[in-house]
Protein backbone atom coordinates (compact mmCIF):
# COMPACT_ATOMS: atom_id res chain seq x y z
CA UNK A 1 0.00 0.00 0.00
CA UNK A 2 2.64 2.32 -0.69
CA UNK A 3 1.80 5.71 -1.84
CA UNK A 4 -1.24 5.76 0.75
CA UNK A 5 -0.95 8.24 3.83
CA UNK A 6 -1.94 6.81 6.98
CA UNK A 7 -4.99 8.74 7.25
CA UNK A 8 -6.23 7.24 4.01
CA UNK A 9 -5.45 3.90 5.38
CA UNK A 10 -7.03 4.45 9.00
CA UNK A 11 -10.33 5.66 6.61
CA UNK A 12 -10.55 2.40 4.74
CA UNK A 13 -9.72 0.06 7.85
CA UNK A 14 -12.45 2.13 9.62
CA UNK A 15 -15.05 1.61 6.56
CA UNK A 16 -14.12 -2.24 6.80
CA UNK A 17 -14.70 -2.16 10.89
CA UNK A 18 -18.62 -0.51 9.66
CA UNK A 19 -19.26 -2.90 7.28
CA UNK A 20 -17.76 -5.75 9.51
CA UNK A 21 -20.27 -4.37 12.20
CA UNK A 22 -23.52 -4.54 9.82
CA UNK A 23 -22.77 -7.99 8.43
CA UNK A 24 -22.32 -9.13 12.42
CA UNK A 25 -25.46 -7.50 12.85
CA UNK A 26 -27.12 -9.04 10.32
CA UNK A 27 -25.69 -12.00 9.80
CA UNK A 28 -24.67 -12.70 13.41
CA UNK A 29 -24.22 -16.70 12.43
CA UNK A 30 -20.32 -15.45 10.66
CA UNK A 31 -19.33 -14.19 13.91
CA UNK A 32 -15.71 -13.25 13.55
CA UNK A 33 -16.33 -14.11 9.73
CA UNK A 34 -17.85 -11.21 9.00
CA UNK A 35 -14.29 -9.38 8.31
CA UNK A 36 -13.30 -11.21 6.25
CA UNK A 37 -16.88 -11.59 4.61
CA UNK A 38 -16.69 -7.22 4.28
CA UNK A 39 -12.95 -7.06 2.94
CA UNK A 40 -13.60 -9.46 0.03
CA UNK A 41 -17.22 -7.84 -0.74
CA UNK A 42 -15.04 -4.62 -0.94
CA UNK A 43 -12.32 -6.61 -3.69
CA UNK A 44 -15.16 -8.33 -5.41
CA UNK A 45 -17.56 -4.83 -5.77
CA UNK A 46 -14.55 -3.46 -6.88
CA UNK A 47 -13.49 -6.09 -9.38
CA UNK A 48 -17.43 -6.07 -10.83
CA UNK A 49 -17.64 -2.40 -11.08
CA UNK A 50 -14.54 -2.31 -13.37
CA UNK A 51 -15.69 -5.74 -15.61
CA UNK A 52 -19.55 -4.57 -15.32
CA UNK A 53 -18.63 -0.95 -17.32
CA UNK A 54 -17.65 -2.41 -20.51
CA UNK A 55 -15.69 -1.27 -23.11
CA UNK A 56 -16.10 0.15 -26.71
CA UNK A 57 -15.11 -2.60 -27.78
CA UNK A 58 -16.97 -4.65 -25.77
CA UNK A 59 -20.07 -2.87 -26.52
CA UNK A 60 -19.03 -3.12 -30.47
CA UNK A 61 -19.02 -7.18 -29.86
CA UNK A 62 -22.04 -6.77 -28.46
CA UNK A 63 -23.67 -5.00 -31.49
CA UNK A 64 -22.43 -7.57 -33.81
CA UNK A 65 -23.05 -10.99 -32.29
CA UNK A 66 -25.53 -10.79 -29.36
CA UNK A 67 -24.75 -14.06 -28.28
CA UNK A 68 -21.67 -12.67 -26.50
CA UNK A 69 -24.25 -10.29 -24.61
CA UNK A 70 -24.57 -13.36 -21.99
CA UNK A 71 -21.20 -12.31 -20.41
CA UNK A 72 -22.38 -8.88 -19.54
CA UNK A 73 -22.92 -8.44 -15.94
CA UNK A 74 -25.23 -6.02 -13.88
CA UNK A 75 -23.19 -4.64 -11.19
CA UNK A 76 -26.00 -5.06 -8.70
CA UNK A 77 -27.21 -8.42 -9.31
CA UNK A 78 -23.59 -10.05 -9.85
CA UNK A 79 -22.53 -8.16 -6.55
CA UNK A 80 -25.45 -9.44 -4.46
CA UNK A 81 -24.96 -13.25 -6.19
CA UNK A 82 -21.30 -13.39 -5.11
CA UNK A 83 -21.76 -11.70 -1.70
CA UNK A 84 -24.93 -14.11 -0.96
CA UNK A 85 -22.44 -16.59 -2.42
CA UNK A 86 -19.31 -15.68 0.21
CA UNK A 87 -21.78 -15.41 3.40
CA UNK A 88 -23.73 -18.95 2.33
CA UNK A 89 -19.84 -20.92 2.51
CA UNK A 90 -19.49 -20.09 5.96
CA UNK A 91 -22.31 -20.64 6.94
CA UNK A 92 -23.00 -23.86 5.68
CA UNK A 93 -19.90 -25.55 7.71
CA UNK A 94 -21.98 -24.83 10.76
Amino acid sequence: MSGIDSRTRRRGLAGIATASDLVRRHVSELGDGARPVSMTTLILAGALSSYCRPSASALAAYEADPTVLELRLDLRTALESAVATLIAGPLARF
